[in-house]
């Protein structure tokens, strides 16, 4: 389900007919509170598994804003979880045609696990890796400037080229080596295939870059299936559960992938099975977090706030050693929050249920603001990757909560449009950053987010470092000292 349009109710988290007390044709001059109106009665249908329900809410989004290519992939969704696999297609093919781009979520996205290892699905996925995207810029903002990375507020600096040119053609290479490889196996031309796919897997060995290596590995267990060389594909699959960033998803895979009929009777397979549900199928747990003081702090003066998200995979140890020293350096009180879900021994993740996520942060806050003098006008959230993706749904959902936002790396996703109507989104200050050669998703949707807050009334200021993939910046204690003293206003 897609969380752009529907306040991303639990996006790579799966989840009949309530009555729906809207009307099914929006009446004329429908605005920002009719669609709030029906994302959360589809939000709330959705968490209920009321999918039904949902769709109805879905289907009349669609015709208030009948080219929203969001609206198009949650109807999508909500056929599939219905069992209504043509349909499902349809309408993802729809979205797709409509500009729908992001094939990362859409491969991992549990609301398609009954299809996820059909051709037809691997076709719709083909065709957004090959999509020409040029106009990235231009997503919903036509008018803006192409490149916010110019703006005043812009700043850049230098860096050596670290290889990442190198790595990002290889990445590039092996998308299309996949779309051959598909096209092969759609041919039930499996030799060709396997060919293709041992090529892809050469290069991804070369990039060093796990997800490759784990996706290509994948794909030489499934040609070696095909052609029934139930040792090696076994081999092979074995080998992929051991990329902890492929392998996350990757028992929901199996089980829908046709490829793998030839060796789904084995032990080997069940064994890989029970090994990945071991280590991924864990429960989602509360939120936990830690509250450090700053140096030198005196109970009797209200101290800002700074609430830090770690990214996936991370914990609070993480955060509080990314964001300790900018803390201390104005002061504030530091709440190192850990996600709920665990992905592995003492590594967790945010998920994507938004709606809690945002409760249990603010309670976090209201706990911290209970025990300790704070300004509570001087409250910012601060996060890096995953972290910086809920950072900014958070800013966005409870502006009145927060003065400041530090994204580092993260990506930005519109819930709604109608929540950049809120006026307090002016009085917010951001400090963004990321490297130039992040992957293209962070660059476009952080160059949306200034565009969108600033156009908001928020103070904006934006610093791209040059050489600097998905990481932190260099000099990383002076960096988040100066953004953090930014959104401050200090």
């Amino acid at each position: 389900m897609n969380r752009r349009t529907a306040n991303r109710i639990v996006m790579w988290v799966a989840l009949c007919g309530a009555p729906c007390f809207l009307s099914a044709q929006p009446a004329r001059g429908a605005g920002p509170e009719d669609e709030a109106k029906l994302e959360r009665k589809m939000r709330d249908a959705y968490a209920d598994a009321d999918y039904m329900a949902a769709l109805e809410a879905a289907e009349k989004l669609h015709k208030l804003r009948p080219d929203n290519s969001d609206d198009m992939y949650n109807i999508a969704c909500l056929h599939c979880l219905l069992g209504q696999k043509d349909k499902a297609y349809e309408w993802l093919e729809k979205a797709v045609e409509a500009g729908y781009d992001d094939a990362a979520q859409l491969r991992q996205d549990p609301d398609f696990t009954v299809i996820r290892g059909e051709d037809r699905f691997r076709r719709v996925v083909r065709r957004i890796l090959r999509e020409d995207r040029s106009a990235d810029d231009n997503d919903d903002d036509e008018g803006d400037d192409a490149d916010d990375d110019d703006d005043e507020e812009s700043e850049r600096t230098e860096r050596p080229a670290t290889g990442d040119d190198e790595r990002r053609r290889l990445g590039e290479r092996i998308n299309e080596l996949t779309g051959k490889l598909i096209e092969h196996a759609e041919k039930k031309d499996y030799e060709k295939a396997l060919n293709v796919a041992t090529e892809a897997h050469d290069l991804a060995e070369k990039s060093g870059i796990p997800p490759l290596r784990g996706l290509t590995t994948y794909n030489m267990a499934c040609m070696n299936s095909l052609l029934k060389n139930q040792d090696e594909a076994l081999d092979y699959l074995e080998a992929a559960a051991e990329f902890e960033g492929f392998a996350r998803g990757m028992e929901a895979q199996m089980v829908s992938d046709s490829d793998l009929d030839n060796v789904r009777d084995d032990p080997r397979y069940e064994k890989v099975l029970k090994t990945l549900k071991k280590k991924y199928g864990k429960k989602d747990e509360s939120l936990k977090f830690e509250v450090r003081l700053p140096k030198n702090y005196q109970e009797s003066k209200a101290a800002p706030i700074l609430i830090a998200l770690h990214p996936y995979g991370g914990d609070i140890d993480e955060a509080i050693a990314r964001w300790k020293h900018a803390a201390d350096g104005v002061g504030a009180i530091l709440i190192a929050i850990r996600g709920p879900a665990e992905v592995d021994e003492g590594k967790y993740q945010w998920g994507n249920d938004f709606d809690s996520l945002e409760t249990e942060i603010i309670d976090a806050l209201d706990e911290v603001i209970e025990r300790h003098k704070v300004d509570e006008d001087r409250v910012v959230i601060a996060g890096f990757s995953q972290g910086a993706l809920v950072a900014y749904a958070m800013a966005v959902r409870a502006p009145e909560v927060f003065c400041g936002l530090v994204p580092v790396g993260g990506t930005f996703r519109l819930e709604s449009e109608s929540d950049f109507d809120d006026e307090d989104l002016g009085d917010l200050r951001l400090f963004i950053m990321y490297g130039d050669e992040d992957v293209r998703n962070v660059l476009r949707t952080n160059r949306q987010a200034a565009r969108r807050f600033k156009r908001a009334g928020a103070t904006v200021e934006t610093k791209v470092f040059e050489g600097l993939g998905h990481e932190f910046p260099p000099d990383s204690d002076e960096e988040t000292l100066r953004a953090l003293r930014f959104v401050l206003d200090e």
